[in-house]
């Protein structure tokens, strides 16, 4: 878990990668699978956790899905509180 919390912004680990959000180091893992998608991102600071899950998955033609687009904005809103 040491090897994981130390992600760089761009290195990626076991399905993790690191990435640096709003002046903050953290390690993010999403998925989807039949329905399904989830989102999470643990500030590398190791003080928060931030998980969001759906049972919705549609994809736009050409686009990124708007569900995990919207499931990222509300997580970075609460990474800004």
């Amino acid at each position: 878990m040491q090897r994981l919390r130390n992600l760089r912004s761009g290195d990626y680990a076991l399905g993790w990668e690191g990435s640096w959000l709003h002046g903050q180091g953290a390690i993010v893992h999403s998925g989807a699978d039949k329905g399904f998608m989830g989102l999470t991102v643990l500030p590398q600071d190791g003080r928060s956790a931030y998980f969001a899950l759906t049972n919705t998955l549609s994809v736009k033609p050409d686009s990124t899905s708007w569900v995990m687009d919207e499931l990222n904005r509300g997580l970075l809103e609460l990474l800004n509180r």
